[in-house]
This record gives structure tokens, sequence and C-alpha cells, in this order.
């Protein structure tokens, strides 16, 4: 049967889950690093499998990094292919995968409230967040960017 043919790196280094946690584990990085990898290991690993694809193969992680590109930025693809680059490395050192030469954009449309939508908000605010609704009318009011109203003292309201 085709399923059970075994590659040659798979012959060489059985994939298991253990394999990989085991990589992973004895990396010597922080806990939130190793959390990090975790997830992206397993969300490469699932793709994988519904591709019916080996996760030890470069074409493969070049396939999922081609994919992933049309759903995420590319700061996090970038960071994703190197979790996956450093993970199969420790098991296969001269494991490479293509750089991402592309820059991603992501449109988005922008969305302005009507003055019954801004009214209805800012009572809302007024109800509920009685600390910040000071700064989000006049942001309303004068047309304020969100850096701007960051960039406020207390001393600019007070004296």
């Amino acid at each position: 049967e085709p399923d059970s043919i075994q590659t040659p790196i798979q012959n060489k280094f059985p994939f298991t889950k253990s394999n990989i946690e085991k990589v992973i584990t004895q990396s010597h990085v922080a806990e939130s690093t190793k959390v990090e990898y975790k997830s992206v290991w397993n969300k490469y690993e699932t793709w994988c499998m519904e591709q019916s694809l080996n996760p030890l193969l470069s074409s493969s992680a070049n396939n999922f990094i081609s994919h992933e590109l049309t759903h995420n930025t590319t700061l996090t693809v970038k960071r994703n292919r190197g979790v996956i680059q450093s993970i199969v490395r420790r098991l296969i050192p001269n494991f490479t995968l293509e750089k991402i030469r592309t820059k991603i954009h992501f449109k988005r449309q922008k969305h302005f409230l009507s003055k019954q939508q801004l009214n209805d908000y800012l009572l809302y605010v007024k109800e509920n967040h009685s600390d910040t609704f000071l700064l989000q009318y006049l942001q309303s009011q004068l047309g304020l960017r969100i850096n701007s109203v960051a960039n406020f003292k207390k001393n600019n309201f007070y004296e």
C-alpha cells in the first residue's frame, strides 16, 4: 500500500509527536518560547496531516508557508517559518526553507459611525465607563486620532 511506504527521512528520523515534543522541551529557550513553538508546530502538523504531507520535508513546510501568506501578516509567517525550521533542523541539520520575499498588505475598509451611532456609543460609554468618557468625547468632537488622545497628560485637563 502507498500509505505504508516510508521515505528515507522517515526511516532515519521516525516522526512522532513525542520526538518533536522532546526537541522542543530540550531547546535552550524561554518557557514562553517553548509554548509558542508547540503552538506553531501543532498548527503546521495539523495542516500537513490534512494535506497528507510529511512535516519533515522542506517542500511541505514551503507549501505551508505559501498557504499561510494568504491568511497572516508577513511578520507572523516569517516567525512561524523560523520556528518550523528551528525545530526540524534539530532532527535534520541541513533542513532549509525558502526565504519569504513578498510583503503582505491587508487593506482594511474604513468604517465611520453615523451621528446617531456615535451618540449612542458616547451615551453607552458615559453610563458604563465614565473614566474614559471625557477622552472619547473629545476625540469624537475634535476629530483626534487615538494616538493624540493617548498622548494627553493629566495636566492638560487640570491645573
